[in-house]
């Protein structure tokens, strides 16, 4: 009877969706990418909730705790689920991810060859765009989410690897290039530096490691400078974002920062009016009123709902899972850089893009330099 490994295969098929998804003449994916892998998430959630580490039981009791009073105030509130979901997901996420470590469900073989099975696929979809769609490059989302998924795969790859791989960060190096983004751009050149710079790489033989990211850096200054407002820095959207954040806590007290305002706090209408362009992203209740999703930077969202304390509880969560994995400190630490450097921009640990990521690195097999990367 032939035997199959169901995480493995369930992977793969995702792999053949996006492999079909690149050849879609069409600007949006034939598949609901971001539902597939939702989805693919819970079901091997569910397969893992046998078992938790203990020592990261000092992190589930207080976040289900926290989750729990947030639920029960839903029925006092009146909150729309929508946006109770949108201000709580990361929570919700990262509490699964608490059940990974340990579970060791695929192998690195897969790992590394699911790895680069997406390398190819990203740029024979992001090659396709530069010859026919006059747009930025898109698989499967908005290209700073896709970068912020592959990225973690990279430090992944790069974690479970004996040596570096050339050709995978070559192939990641024109994916994160060709996409436009700013802080994709950032993130990579983040892990390189991160991963590499280091007495171990200071050699004759990785001189192509350090050619790359000279190349990369003044392709990518070039196209930071042509992407610049003509009114500087203050045009930028995300330096809009950041000033109506510090409006907004005007009105509140100086240890809200810490804390966070009351759930789920509509924003003023004034902010609300000066952020209108971005209408798709207010209240579900369509009544005119917004929430904090509108800074859409995931440190300016989770300070004004939770809290810094709540911010350092998540990056602390994260940083414990990845320790009891056994990833080495300095790819713990490119991990939480990419986090951090994507939510200064986006929504960081609060897209299912991200946790996804990080669940795909944490149910290797831990044997990480022995079967890998030949």
């Amino acid at each position: 009877m032939l035997k199959y490994n169901k995480y493995e295969l369930a992977l793969s098929v995702i792999l053949i969706v996006l492999g079909i998804t690149a050849f879609s003449p069409y600007y949006q994916p034939f598949f609901p990418i971001k539902l597939i892998f939702t989805f693919v998430f819970v079901l091997f959630s569910i397969g893992s909730l046998f078992r938790i580490e203990k020592k990261l039981i000092s992190f589930f009791l207080p976040l289900t705790l926290y989750l729990a009073y947030s639920v029960s105030l839903i029925l006092f509130k009146k909150l729309n689920l929508l946006d109770y979901l949108t201000a709580f997901i990361c929570f919700y996420y990262t509490l699964l991810l608490l059940f990974f470590p340990k579970k060791n469900l695929i192998s690195v073989n897969f790992f590394n060859n699911f790895f680069r099975g997406l390398l190819i696929v990203f740029i024979l979809r992001y090659s396709y765009h530069a010859m026919t769609i006059p747009m930025r490059p898109r698989l499967f989302m908005e290209n700073n989410f896709e970068l912020l998924f592959l990225s973690i795969l990279l430090i992944g790859n790069i974690s479970y690897s004996k040596k570096p791989n050339f050709l995978n960060l070559v192939m990641f190096s024109f994916v994160a290039i060709s996409s436009g983004s700013r802080s994709g751009i950032a993130i990579y050149f983040f892990i390189l530096f991160a991963c590499f710079f280091k007495r171990d790489f200071i050699k004759v033989k990785y001189i192509w490691i350090y050619t790359l990211i000279a190349t990369g850096l003044y392709i990518s200054w070039t196209m930071i400078l042509k992407r610049m407002p003509e009114g500087g820095l203050q045009e930028i959207d995300r330096v809009r974002f950041l000033f109506l954040f510090f409006e907004e806590f005007k009105a509140h007290d100086w240890w809200t920062y810490f804390i966070g305002t009351p759930i789920i706090t509509p924003l003023s209408p004034e902010t609300c009016n000066a952020l209108v362009f971005y209408k798709e992203l207010f209240s579900y209740r369509v009544d005119g009123s917004c929430y904090s999703v509108v800074f859409h930077s995931f440190i300016l969202r989770i300070i004004f709902d939770h809290g810094i304390i709540a911010l350092f509880f998540i990056f602390s969560l994260i940083q414990r899972v990845l320790a009891l994995s056994d990833f080495p400190r300095r790819h713990i630490i490119a991990i939480l850089g990419v986090l951090f450097l994507n939510s200064l921009s986006i929504s960081s640990i609060n897209s299912i893009f991200s946790v996804f990521g990080l669940m795909i690195i944490l149910i290797v097999k831990p044997q990480r330099a022995e079967e890998n990367a030949k």
